[in-house]
């Protein structure tokens, strides 16, 4: 049967998750002490120190001459065995050791054991302390494996926060703020589709404030460009009245089942209440871009109110989703209801956002979206501005979104949108 070693570094490369593998921390001693796995080990880590990823199981195969272990086992445990072994035997070796000077040395037998009882301990605590002396081998990869999930900075789809911040990255936190029913919902979809077509990396969205099936026929408008009218009314304007819509989101469906591409998950938040489950599904999907709506309702353990479950909440998707799994989180929460009380031209900040100034704090860049005018202009319905309250390197700005639901388009304009130039025909419904 294959060594603990062998088959550990089977599983990571059959898991292909290097993130995971690079936190099992420095390895070199446990494999010194494991016999017949030297050189597949020697071949990994150096792919690995070079590329930032794990190889393919044919290119490890190809390389070393030998064939992995079919292994299907959590990478952990075998790790877990490992380190045992790797005790088992620097304890064997060093009684051995100091066996041979017993009698006629017993103080340099006692000097062997005590610093082999040192070295075993540091060993065991490795992974949690960190030499600069030695980035290249320990700090290096794990920037080069972040940096081949989200190369650069992934586009946003809209260029003024591409070129504001350059992009999204690993370790982010965005925060897209709003009072209820300004649209935070159909932006964070917009944003997540977008992301998850750019990238082909699996997404996670969680939806708090409404039920995943919403979310789904959401999801289908903007991918198949169907006016989401017609998911309501079975009806599409005129525009559109060659079509057959049924025909055409289904045959689009298909397609992108048949597709490689990756899970894009649904969640409804009756199953994903605290932000500990939103970490075990990141972790579980492998997910590339983690998206929480309505985030302000996720539960905290030991919370006495809402206002220190958000503030719990908001550190922890920073800290065990954005920073330390490496993957973009983005959440939506509510302006406090002090914001109706600004006066006309007065711009909501910060200060404004409910329940925690954890949030403003602990976020990479904080969007807002502010129903300044009151008037029901036609600019209003057919785009929406959103305000920059905290962008990367603490800028401030704006820009505007088409709001546009018979395109499903809610990409960057800087079209101003007038009266004159909207066809009333195009919004009559017609079967």
């Amino acid at each position: 049967m294959a060594s603990y070693g062998s088959r550990f570094l089977a599983a990571c490369i059959r898991d292909g998750d290097t993130a995971q593998y690079l936190k099992f921390g420095k390895l070199d001693h446990m494999f010194a002490l494991e016999p017949g796995a030297e050189d597949l080990y020697a071949f990994v880590k150096g792919y690995v120190t070079l590329t930032g990823t794990l190889p393919s199981i044919e290119l490890t195969e190809a390389e070393t001459g030998e064939a992995l272990s079919k292994e299907t086992t959590d990478p952990k445990f075998l790790h877990e065995k490992l380190a045992q072994t790797y005790v088992q035997r620097s304890m064997k070796l060093m009684v051995a050791e100091a066996q041979k000077h017993f009698v006629d040395d017993p103080m340099k037998a006692w000097g062997i054991l005590t610093d082999a009882v040192r070295e075993v301990q540091h060993n065991q605590i490795a992974p949690k302390i960190h030499d600069f002396k030695h980035a290249a081998s320990t700090a290096y990869p794990q920037m080069v494996s972040k940096w081949a999930l989200i190369d650069q900075g992934v586009s946003w789809g809209w260029p003024y926060m591409d070129q504001q911040g350059g992009g999204i990255w690993a370790g982010d936190l965005i925060s897209l703020v709003g009072r209820p029913g300004l649209g935070k919902t159909w932006l964070l979809l917009w944003i997540a589709l977008y992301v998850w077509q750019k990238t082909k990396v699996p997404i996670v969205f969680v939806s708090m404030e409404m039920s995943a099936s919403i979310v789904m026929e959401r999801l289908t408008a903007m991918y198949t460009k169907t006016p989401m009218n017609f998911f309501a009314t079975g009806m599409l304007p005129n525009l559109f009245s060659a079509s057959n819509p049924k025909k055409n989101i289904k045959s689009k469906l298909e397609k992108l089942e048949a597709s490689d591409m990756p899970p894009f998950i649904v969640v409804d938040g009756n199953l994903t209440a605290s932000a500990d489950d939103v970490v075990a599904l990141v972790q579980q999907v492998k997910a590339g871009a983690c998206f929480v709506d309505g985030a302000y309702m996720l539960t905290a353990d030991g919370s006495r109110n809402m206002y220190d479950a958000v503030a719990i909440n908001a550190n922890r998707l920073k800290r065990d989703v954005a920073t330390s799994l490496g993957v973009p989180t983005f959440c939506t929460w509510q302006f406090g209801r002090e914001v109706s009380k600004l006066k006309k031209g007065e711009k909501p900040g910060l200060q404004h956002i409910g329940y925690s100034d954890v949030i403003g704090q602990v976020s990479t860049v904080v969007a807002g979206l502010f129903d300044e005018d009151t008037d029901n202009n036609v600019e209003k319905l057919y785009r929406r501005k959103i305000s920059i309250l905290k962008g990367r390197n603490g800028e401030t700005g704006e820009f505007h979104v088409n709001w546009d639901f018979f395109l499903m388009d809610f990409s960057e304009t800087t079209d101003t949108v007038t009266s004159a130039s909207i066809d009333p025909k195009q919004v009559e419904l017609k079967p």
